[in-house]
């Protein structure tokens, strides 16, 4: 075949201006990716990621400087007709993710912008006193309705999926040893204090179980060696190595890797306080003499902190001496490889008040995670400094005002005096874990035995301002008493997913929690018997009637709703509307109402 110069010139200019498209493609790819590891800042305290503003959601991430643990991340905005409002037109970021290899952290935000729009926004970063801002270089961030880099390239940035942080999921602890076994047997178990066999093979078994309810993070027991009769993980010997009653590192591992392929966060419990008890000496022991533990020779008590903190519990565990650098420099050294090794995304802190405080920080700089911390205590005023140490403290403070509100039927005035306090003592509620039952006290249904009062009290846990955590077996009703009555083995119930509880959980969760939980918090309407709250654009009403009562309550909520808009309870299809601020709601047989 011939061809013409013309053409052959022309089909040369072609290749050269192919050749050069592709390099220049290839360039701003390299580029794209140099900037991508250049994205973390070198001295920043705070420096805005990338947002989204889509179909009035406004979405994104932040780089954050990791100096303390008490740190309030927020973003200002004025609306779309340039009214900035500091009081009403703000949104909490919250922590996501510890940044490998630096010393920044992830936290995200998003909210959903009802009404006004966006035009501008600046970030404040308030931490041990100080407060950092990134405006922009004083300019603010101009929104747009397109994802949006920071960088100045002329190359479009797409915004990377970022997981769900912390404060957005919904958490179900497990007993690894009473949850499920590795084989499908249902029979029970004849001692409580000992070994049950359920296994980390029975967890991965079992997951779907646990997704299908909405939950998107477990929290397994601890994972070392213990010593004799340790099924709950807490009396541990070996720190380093695992407790084989659970399974293998093997094991264990593919329990992550599968939680992780269904979209779900695995929280890790761990000690650094103690270690289980002994009669014989120390052999096998990570801290193998009584050198590396204080004396036992007090006793605690509540009034004393020092008592708290060098005191054995219960006079029988021995309680590591967290003054010690070397112990100090070992148990951070655990934790770190704990986490690492097998890829945990969040740590479950046992007695932390019962360390010096001082002692954290370091700690849950080498676990490089999410923490929740167990500070046993019902007094806000003691449990809310702690959390200048975790991220996030599990929430007694509310847990007594729970039961007694919903539980004994007294007041609930005090769920929202509670709160009020909870506001001032601690730092970021939004990141406290709620709860009714755990592995520690006596499940709600066998004090109140009325299964209408614990789907109030369930619900309010679901639903309220914080991370929510149902314990395993919630969903099958159990009613175990004291420890450890209230470490059931699930197998014996055989995962029914029709139960009625299990119903129950799983439609609070997928059709409220997932839609309602990541929007604002505000209590309503509340007297001795009703306890009504916005969460988003649904409306929650919750009392304390039980089972065969019941009311219709007329109550104001000016402003809070749009007038005549229905609102549908998402159990019985009620439907409400708010009509000059009033709505009047009717509970039958004392069952909460969820209106979306």
């Amino acid at each position: 075949m011939k061809f013409s110069f013309a053409r052959t010139a022309f089909l040369l200019v072609c290749l050269l201006q192919f050749l050069h498209l592709a390099v220049s493609a290839l360039s701003n790819l390299e580029r794209r990716a140099d900037l991508e590891r250049r994205a973390v800042p070198s001295s920043a305290y705070v420096q805005l990621d990338y947002y989204t503003y889509t179909n009035g959601v406004f979405s994104g991430q932040i780089y954050i400087k990791n100096v303390a643990y008490s740190k309030i991340v927020t973003l200002y905005y004025s609306t779309s007709a340039g009214v900035w409002n500091v009081a009403g037109n703000s949104i909490s970021a919250s922590y996501s993710a510890a940044i490998s290899g630096t010393s920044y952290e992830y936290w995200v935000f998003s909210a959903t912008i009802t009404s006004g729009g966006i035009s501008q926004f600046y970030i404040k970063y308030d931490v041990s006193g100080n407060s950092y801002y990134d405006n922009n270089s004083s300019n603010n961030y101009k929104v747009t309705t397109t994802a949006t880099s920071t960088s100045t390239t002329t190359s479009t940035t797409t915004a990377t999926s970022t997981p769900l942080p912390w404060a957005q999921r919904t958490i179900y602890q497990i007993l690894t040893d009473r949850f499920a076994k590795s084989t499908d047997s249902t029979a029970g178990c004849s001692d409580f204090s000992n070994y049950c066999g359920g296994t980390y093979q029975g967890i991965i078994n079992n997951l779907p179980y646990i997704s299908n309810m909405g939950f998107d993070a477990i929290w397994i027991s601890p994972i070392p060696v213990n010593s004799d009769k340790g099924y709950h993980g807490y009396w541990a010997t070996d720190f380093y190595n695992l407790n084989t009653h659970f399974g293998s590192a093997a094991d264990l591992k593919a329990l992550v890797a599968a939680a992780h392929n269904i979209g779900m966060y695995v929280m890790l419990d761990v000690v650094a306080n103690h270690a289980g008890p002994t009669s014989s000496g120390y052999s096998g022991y990570t801290f193998a003499s009584s050198s590396f533990y204080h004396p036992n020779n007090c006793t605690m008590s509540d009034s004393n902190q020092n008592s708290l903190e060098q005191c054995w519990i219960a006079g029988s565990l021995p309680d590591i001496d967290t003054e010690n650098a070397s112990n100090v420099n070992i148990l951070n050294d655990i934790v770190h490889t704990w986490v690492t090794a097998y890829g945990f995304d969040g740590i479950r802190i046992d007695t932390f008040k019962h360390i010096r405080k001082d002692f954290w920080p370091g700690y849950l700089s080498a676990a490089g995670v999410f923490a929740t911390a167990e500070v046993y205590s019902g007094d806000s005023s003691y449990v809310g400094p702690y959390q200048q140490y975790a991220q996030s403290i599990i929430n007694y403070p509310l847990y007594y005002p729970l039961l007694r509100g919903f539980g004994a039927k007294q007041t609930l005035t005090q769920l929202k005096t509670q709160i009020a306090a909870n506001k001032a003592a601690f730092t970021n509620t939004a990141l406290l874990t709620n709860f009714v039952n755990n592995h520690d006290n006596p499940r709600f249904l066998n004090t109140y035995n009325d299964l209408s009062l614990f789907k109030n009290a369930l619900t309010f846990t679901l639903l309220a301002e914080g991370i929510p955590i149902v314990y395993y077996g919630d969903e099958q009703a159990y009613a175990g008493g004291a420890d450890p009555g209230c470490r059931e083995p699930l197998w014996t119930s055989g995962y029914p997913t029709t139960s009625e509880m299990y119903l129950f959980v799983q439609k609070v969760i997928t059709k409220a929690r997932k839609t309602l939980a990541t929007d604002t918090y505000m209590d309503l309407w509340v007297n001795d018997r009703i306890f009504a709250f916005r969460r988003g654009k649904g409306l929650v009403v919750l009392s304390n009637y039980g089972l065969g009562s019941g009311t219709t309550q007329t109550m104001y909520l000016s402003g809070q709703f749009t007038e005549d808009q229905p609102l549908v309870d998402i159990f019985t299809s009620q439907t409400i509307t708010v009509s000059s601020g009033y709505v009047t709601v009717t509970i039958s047989n004392g069952m909460p109402l969820i209106f979306v």
